[in-house]
């Protein structure tokens, strides 16, 4: 079979997690070999009409989805699979639906507590909800692809994308001043732990110590949300801090549908009582900082955890129905002090990355890295 690995254009003088990009489509694509596939690695940037002519010139029988952004921008990545549904070609991961609902925090939250699911409660300012989640360049962006969409060969269709070309970048799908799972409006003088992150950017991009806001009130932190939003250049909302463990629940396709994985903690070893427990962008992606060499994984868990971790794994396949989840995902939980667990984020595609998270856990589970794609490719031969 040849499959044709696409991933988004990546420059020079992109971040690390862009660049990580390159040896994930490197890593897949031996992983495919040994599988006894042949693979073309198809770089993809916002002229989709030109993907679209290379994709029918080369007529592969599925293609590898990698793309996680366009131009830089996260709120786009759910372009690449809208195309590729367009096209009818089979392909891994999830759905453009699928990516567009966990890709979208705010839409995340607000689809996880409507379901009952354990998710911190969250405030955004207003036109927060948009998409893009939109500062002047987004909107730009956004322009660009509708009107790539418009060049696309005769007799395509793009069903989600319908309506979009005429509706203005501004145009607000969600609102959310205040809310959280379990339903009660935060007080204006009840002081809390915050942490401001952005509405859809992915790999803990901008998140830092900065990130972090203790004990402010409600007017307070929708203060430090505008000042964040316009030192980032990016909308972005607050959620509710929660000190405690990180723990990560892989999902990966099987014979009978998604599979849970072995759960996967992170580790905050030796750090000083005032810095905050977070897998935050140093962690993942800067060598030689503090955060990288402090936040090792494990697997290993007393037996007193195991009730904790079977209720996560439930709790994770709650999330393939309610996202309508395929292929692989992952989804992250804190564990706070009274061991309640609450979804931070529910993450469609995972890094795929040769020794990232992903992968330790698809080789201590047993099944190898081989394997793992082997399933994802298969579930989207099937799911088509």
């Amino acid at each position: 079979m040849l499959v044709a690995i696409v991933h988004n254009e990546i420059g020079p003088n992109d971040p690390p997690e862009d660049q990580d990009l390159l040896c994930e489509a490197l890593g897949v694509a031996e992983a495919l070999r040994q599988l006894g596939h042949q693979t073309v690695i198809v770089p993809c940037g916002l002229d989709l009409a030109a993907l679209c002519r290379r994709l029918e010139e080369l007529k592969p029988q599925a293609v590898f989805n990698l793309v996680e952004s366009l131009a830089g921008d996260d709120s786009l990545a759910i372009v690449a699979p809208a195309v590729f549904e367009a096209l009818k070609m089979p392909y891994t991961g999830n759905t453009a639906a699928g990516i567009f609902l966990t890709s979208h925090k705010l839409l995340a939250k607000e689809r996880l507590a409507q379901a009952g699911l354990p998710t911190a409660q969250w405030i955004a300012l207003p036109g927060a909800g948009r998409w893009p989640a939109t500062c002047e360049s987004h909107a730009a962006l956004y322009r660009t692809a509708v009107s790539a969409l418009h060049g696309l060969p005769p007799g395509i269709d793009v069903p989600a994308f319908a309506g979009a070309a005429d509706a203005p970048p501004e145009a607000a799908l969600l609102d959310c001043p205040a809310s959280g799972a379990e339903g009660d409006e935060p007080t204006t003088d009840q002081p809390s732990d915050w942490i401001i992150k952005g509405v859809f950017e992915q790999g803990s991009r901008n998140i830092d110590d900065q990130a972090v806001v203790r004990q402010v009130d409600v007017d307070g932190i929708r203060q430090r949300l505008q000042e964040r939003s316009a030192a980032l250049g990016r909308l972005c909302y607050a959620e509710r801090y929660i000190e405690g463990r990180e723990i990560s629940v892989g999902l990966l396709a099987g014979p009978k549908g998604m599979e849970t994985l072995p759960p996967l903690e992170i580790l905050f070893c030796d750090y000083p009582p005032d810095k905050p427990r977070i897998v935050g962008y140093q962690s993942k992606w800067i060598p030689d900082t503090f955060e990288y060499d402090h936040t090792p994984r494990r697997f290993d868990f007393p037996p007193e955890d195991q009730p904790m971790l079977d209720h996560l794994c439930r709790l994770a396949l709650r999330c393939v129905g309610l996202f309508g989840l395929r292929g692989y995902a992952r989804v992250d939980f804190r564990i706070d002090s009274a061991g309640k667990p609450w979804i931070l984020e529910v993450n469609p595609n995972p890094c795929l990355t040769p020794e990232a998270g992903f992968y330790c856990t698809v080789e201590f589970a047993g099944i190898g890295y081989a394997g793992a794609i082997g399933r994802i490719l298969a579930a989207a031969s099937v799911q088509q």
